[in-house]
């Protein structure tokens, strides 16, 4: 009799765990979507990063960039010095990426004068700006992939994936860096 007692209670410990310890009262913190985020000397090397070597597109082109009309890609390399390529119309650009808005000196292209993009050219976007959603992502410190979209005094470009950290505190990090917070709610859930 003994032996089936603690059979008998081992199986219902075992049931609980399996629910979830039958109480219903798990909660996860979860964070609020982000509004954008200005891209500026204290968040640019941060959001290079979250963009870092991904082909950003936007599908009627870029006014800034003098490519309004043509599909034009816009692919940011993070590091000491963030640097740029713009591709659009068979004709593409590089150069190196500073912040105070965001700023594109042109070293290399194959655009033609005047083009805003031509080699030597400098590009100020003073609406520059990355949107991260991150609307009901765990915020417990665990790596969550995202969807981002840039803007650029009001263009927005197809979305890109990133990987963030969202801290219990709200603070979302890209590498290890606060680009900026969200609200974080309790969630409840059950079994």
């Amino acid at each position: 009799m003994r032996i089936s007692k603690y059979l008998l209670a081992t199986l219902a410990a075992a049931a609980l765990v399996a629910c979830g310890g039958g109480s219903g009262d798990d909660t996860t913190a979860v964070a609020a979507d982000v509004p954008p985020v200005a891209i500026n000397p204290q968040t640019g090397a941060v959001a290079a990063q979250a963009l870092n070597a991904q082909p950003i597109s936007f599908a009627s082109g870029v006014p800034s960039f003098g490519t309004t009309g043509q599909a034009t890609t816009l692919t940011i390399t993070a590091g000491a010095t963030p640097t740029f390529g713009v591709s659009a119309g068979g004709n593409t650009a590089t150069g190196n990426l500073g912040f105070g808005s965001c700023i594109f000196t042109v070293t290399a292209s194959t655009f033609t004068a005047p083009h805003p993009l031509q080699l030597g050219a400098s590009v100020t976007v003073a609406d520059c700006a990355i949107d991260l959603n991150t609307a009901n992502v765990t915020a417990e410190g665990g790596s969550a992939t995202v969807q981002a979209t840039v803007s650029l005094n009001g263009t927005v470009s197809a979305p890109v994936t990133t990987t963030v950290v969202i801290q219990s505190n709200g603070d979302v990090l890209v590498g290890g860096n606060k680009i900026t917070s969200a609200s974080v709610t309790q969630v409840t859930g059950g079994s």
